[in-house]
């Protein structure tokens, strides 16, 4: 069986965040076909689960730092919170360099040397550094880019704003140029890799199980006097507080209040104090599930980031209508007007939830959500080019 060397500093087990359910998908997908080893570099321990994965455990920190990540997970969520937005206001920012560990490296090295990986995969640009560890002789690598950064950067910048990690697109740039294979989780960030790298990037959108049922019922349940009920889904950060802010403050009204109510989930309710009627702060949720079994339309008002938006394809996987802008439809373009409908100006947003307050119009989109995610959102299709490239890579490649 072939091998593969996974790196990564997300604890993705938790399937809390997007990335963390992305990397969970990937890294469960090629467990399926490979031996898979995953290189974690982080303090937590890796879980014993069923898959064909075993973990390699690093700790980048020193005493000191370690010490201080350690306290801060273990503060109550509210004030972790408090302290990381303080720490935001500072301008407390990490550059690409600010990630390179030694210990990392050399673990790393050690690692790969010892054992023959036909495949390796990278999360994110901040660990290419890694890269250099890797034999092309003996091994094919990916970067799994989730995001091309320094457009994100720039769209930051657009609304003021900096994130918690900033590179610039020669530094960006020189990270790719390092692997031989770019996955890019949404199209425009995939033409735009390939424009630069041609034959280098895949497009490997974030993948999901149509759940048929789920949106039906509570269409066949739902009576005409009944408020529709609007949901939000984020984890805590600039990207997701922007976006319920500008809802609240601009898009949500009186006359939306009479036909919805709009329940918000996640670790970003701890950092929300709105009293607002017609709006419920639920907090984080175990099961998806139990959340889409009442929701009739999902929204995701953001308005800067990069990326493809973890939270709209998991609605259209229960069948559920979004209401987004063309920053949270990037990469889902086809599906503009289809399953998704956008806006950017309050005014507009606040017209396409109305326009879903129709039954039939919901049902139709719904359908139409469900068509896509078992078309163009399995497994197969979404990391079917990465087991391609791997299965025929030489197995006695050495």
């Amino acid at each position: 069986m072939k091998r593969v060397l996974i790196a990564t500093a997300v604890p993705y087990w938790h399937r809390q965040k997007g990335n963390q359910q992305r990397i969970f998908e990937l890294v469960s997908f090629l467990a399926a076909h490979y031996s898979v080893t995953v290189f974690y570099m982080g303090q937590e321990q890796p879980p014993n689960d069923n898959l064909n994965v075993s973990y390699i455990t690093t700790n980048p920190y020193g005493v000191w730092t370690d010490f201080a990540w350690r306290f801060l997970n273990w503060m109550p969520t509210r004030l972790r919170t408090r302290l990381i937005r303080m720490l935001n206001n500072l301008s407390y920012r990490r550059t690409i360099g600010a990630f390179y560990s030694a210990r990392v490296a050399d673990e790393f090295r050690r690692i790969y040397a010892a054992n023959h990986y036909h495949a390796v995969v990278i999360e994110y640009i901040w660990y290419g550094f890694l890269a250099d560890a890797i034999d092309k002789d003996r091994s094919i690598s990916f970067l799994d880019v989730h995001d091309v950064f320094h457009k994100r950067v720039e769209s930051f910048a657009r609304f003021g704003r900096v994130p918690d990690k900033v590179v610039n697109e020669n530094e960006e740039l020189g990270v790719y140029r390092k692997f031989d294979y770019l996955i890019a989780i949404q199209r425009v960030e995939f033409d735009y890799l390939n424009g630069l790298f041609p034959g280098k990037a895949l497009l490997a959108m974030h993948p999901q199980q149509a759940n048929p049922d789920i949106y039906g019922k509570r269409l066949d349940a739902l009576r005409p006097v009944d408020k529709l009920n609007l949901v939000y889904f984020g984890s805590f950060g600039d990207l997701n507080l922007d976006a319920v802010n500008w809802f609240v403050e601009r898009v949500w009204s009186s006359d939306l209040a009479d036909r919805f109510v709009l329940n918000i989930y996640g670790a970003i309710c701890d950092a929300l104090t709105i009293d607002v009627p017609g709006i419920f702060i639920k907090g984080c949720i175990e099961d998806l599930r139990d959340a889409y079994r009442d929701a009739d339309i999902a929204i995701n008002p953001i308005r800067f980031g990069s990326g493809l938006k973890i939270k709209n394809v998991e609605a259209l996987a229960y069948g559920v209508p979004v209401v987004t802008t063309s920053v949270g439809a990037e990469g889902l373009e086809e599906g503009v007007d289809e399953f998704l409908l956008c806006a950017d100006d309050a005014d507009g947003f606040r017209a396409q939830i109305f326009k879903l307050a129709d039954e039939s119009m919901r049902r139709s989109i719904s359908e139409k959500a469900l068509a896509f995610v078992s078309d163009k959102l399995t497994h197969e299709v979404c990391f079917g080019a990465i087991k391609q490239i791997i299965d025929e890579e030489p197995s006695d490649r050495e």
